[in-house]
């Protein structure tokens, strides 16, 4: 036993140590680069997917004002007076039936008189869009 000396062994397993501490440190630190990486992609990966549905949740707002646009722009004055002309008939159809006042017509005549005024309302902001 005297031909190894206990201080060489020593020596021998803290440089070993030494090296399995290395070892360890390279490692967790390739795994904790590794770890950032896919965090960044990850994080990347959602702003970009956030980023495309905003943009296209706003492209198709302003195709929807666009299409609205371009439906007010084909909409002229005369359209405006034809559908009050056709307003005006279905008013004179309604003084009629209340003439004729069958029991039928008193039941579906509140129905009717609200859609009337709906489209009156209609036809009065259109009226207004095209006079801006």
């Amino acid at each position: 036993m005297t031909f190894i000396d206990i201080h060489d062994i020593s020596q021998v397993a803290t440089l070993l140590g030494i090296i399995a501490i290395l070892i360890t440190f390279v490692q967790q630190f390739r795994a904790y680069k590794d770890s950032q990486k896919k965090e960044q992609q990850a994080n990347r990966k959602a702003i970009t997917d956030e980023i495309n549905s905003r943009s296209a949740e706003l492209m198709e707002k302003m195709e929807y004002k666009l299409q609205s646009i371009q439906n007010i722009a084909q909409i002229g004055i005369d359209d405006i007076t034809g559908l009050q002309h056709e307003l005006d008939e279905m008013r004179k159809y309604v003084d009629m039936m209340d003439k004729e006042g069958t029991v039928e017509w008193r039941k579906i005549k509140p129905f009717i008189m609200e859609k009337v005024h709906v489209l009156e309302r209609r036809i009065e902001e259109l009226e207004r869009r095209l006079v801006k």
